[in-house]
């Protein structure tokens, strides 16, 4: 049964991967900072590391990477129903989720970019899902900026309602920085956090340019393949 599932949604991974994604960040945006959110984040973590196994299945190396980097975020989350995780853990699962979203744009771009590929709806949802990540990429990388250096960021008081940067209001900066938006409520302080602020606006304009480009590249491929495969049906017919 399990494999008849499989085989089912296979054709639908970057989507079911995504849908994950969107749940996590979502949830993250709006509950990150919640004293009982714990159940939350253990849940749409999970199934966020189940949706990244189930996507790296086809190559076992890949499986087994993206598993173990994904399993302490998880953990972390759920022993919070247990006990307060000292700094030191919180920040041994950041570390680990930075790789893990960074396998995992990996392994997407591999998947989305590839010529031998339909250009379809599931990967145009895999080239969504990439986006999401380098968002969540980075507010992992300024979180771990911030449990290093409290005074990491700026946050006006008078706009945001508090004094002090939390984690939710990372993933809000991470998504205004690579989308160029810039509200301004929010600002890079110390020389690290300003050099990934740079990082990430670069990288979130180089990424629009350069799947549309593939994008159309991949659908005039295809294009061609098809007529030339009609033109050889039509002189080999007598």
């Amino acid at each position: 049964m399990i494999q008849r599932l499989q085989s089912r949604l296979r054709p639908f991974a970057c989507t079911v991967l995504l849908a994950a994604l969107a749940a996590v960040a979502l949830a993250r945006a709006m509950r990150a900072d919640d004293a009982g959110s714990a159940p939350l984040f253990g849940t749409l973590t999970t199934l966020l590391l189940v949706a990244a196994v189930f996507f790296a299945a086809t190559r076992r190396s890949l499986f087994w990477l993206a598993l173990a980097l994904g399993a302490p975020d998880v953990l972390l989350h759920w022993s919070g129903l247990l006990f307060e995780p000292p700094p030191w853990l919180a920040q041994a699962a950041l570390v680990s989720a930075v790789p893990f979203c960074v396998v995992l744009v990996a392994a997407l771009a591999s998947h989305v970019f590839r010529r031998d590929r339909a250009v379809n709806a599931d990967r145009i949802a895999g080239a969504i899902a990439i986006y999401l990540l380098l968002a969540l990429t980075f507010a992992a990388l300024y979180a771990l900026v911030l449990s290093l250096d409290a005074k990491a960021f700026y946050i006006d008081a008078a706009r945001a309602g508090r004094a002090a940067v939390q984690r939710s209001d990372l993933l809000y900066f991470s998504v205004s920085t690579l989308t160029t938006l810039g509200y301004g409520d929010i600002t890079p302080v110390s020389p690290v956090a300003r050099a990934l602020t740079m990082f990430e606006s670069v990288t979130g304009v180089m990424f629009i340019a350069v799947l549309v480009a593939r994008l159309v590249s991949l659908y005039r491929f295809a294009d061609a393949a098809e007529h030339v495969t009609r033109s050889r049906d039509d002189v080999s017919t007598p």
